[in-house]
């Protein structure tokens, strides 16, 4: 696969785009979740613990009587995305949105440190939850009156999982993103590969063709400097070539020329010499004489 110039082209503006587009996503994804939907998503939960907080801080009957209590969380559950959960001001768990949750009202809960807590303020963080069978994000805001006593705690939590699912959609637009993003990545490497093999392939034929003997019309020169360069030496390759050719037939035609003229003389008395065999010595020395002339004769020129 990688014995071509044309493939490794390929390949190099590939292979970064595998290597690179598949880290961005997964990048991205964990930014995304980690630093946005996660944050927001506990800021959103810490406002509404706050705004739970300040209603119940006037509904003294929340704290006083747990039926009451489990009463307006029954009837708000359809509302509501989290678990939301009345706790007394030492933990006890006095009502929950989650039906899963009946048996255990009554007990004491781990609950944070609120002493010297001023109304508004909220805590939150993520936890690994049994009941709900993963990590959970939860925030607890304390209920505070007039007089700055605690009366109660406002207990929200929300699971990773349903998060995640949440985010499935949105897991999936980037991939879809991504991968068009790769494959147009891939046309327009090789397509950039192609360009680059396309003149050095017209390089390599015509040094063939002159290696072959056959006539090569001069090449275009075109593309990046270096193969414009390359282009360049070849067509001067050629062009030196064929004066060379040009001045190696002039040269054997003046050769061919000036040889053939004693070589016809030396012909005609050979015949001469062959058909005549008796031919007077007196003339057989005179052609001798003539034929010696002639090498001086063609020197002197």
């Amino acid at each position: 696969m990688l014995r071509t110039l044309r493939n490794r082209l390929i390949l190099s503006h590939v292979l970064p785009l595998l290597i690179i587009i598949p880290l961005m996503g997964v990048a991205i994804i964990y930014a995304l979740e980690t630093q946005v939907l996660l944050p927001s998503l506990s800021k959103e939960l810490a406002g509404e613990a706050g705004l739970l907080a300040e209603i119940a801080s006037n509904q003294p009957e929340i704290w006083e009587e747990p039926s009451f209590a489990q009463d307006i969380l029954t009837q708000a559950r359809p509302y509501l995305a989290a678990r939301v959960m009345w706790l007394g001001p030492d933990g006890r768990l006095l009502a929950s949105s989650d039906s899963t949750d009946a048996d255990r009202l009554g007990q004491l809960l781990e609950v944070p440190d609120f002493t010297g807590a001023k109304p508004g303020q909220v805590d939150s963080h993520t936890d690994f939850s049994q009941r709900l069978h993963g990590e959970i994000v939860d925030v607890y805001a304390p209920v505070i009156t007039n007089e700055n006593e605690i009366v109660g705690i406002v207990r929200l939590s929300y699971r990773f999982t349903t998060v995640y699912e949440d985010f499935v959609q949105l897991r999936y637009l980037i991939a879809a993103i991504l991968i068009i993003s790769l494959l147009v990545g891939v046309v327009l490497g090789s397509t950039l590969a192609l360009n680059i093999n396309s003149p050095l392939q017209k390089v390599i034929e015509a040094i063939y063709d002159l290696a072959r003997g056959s006539d090569k019309a001069a090449l275009t020169e075109r593309g990046p400097e270096e193969i414009k360069l390359l282009q360049h030496s070849v067509n001067h390759l050629m062009e030196r070539l064929q004066s060379l050719e040009e001045a190696r037939r002039r040269l054997l035609a003046n050769l061919v020329h000036e040889i053939g003229r004693p070589l016809g003389a030396l012909h005609a008395a050979v015949q001469a010499l062959t058909l005549s065999p008796k031919t007077d010595p007196q003339v057989l020395r005179e052609m001798l004489a003539g034929w010696m002339m002639k090498p001086t004769g063609y020197n002197a020129c």
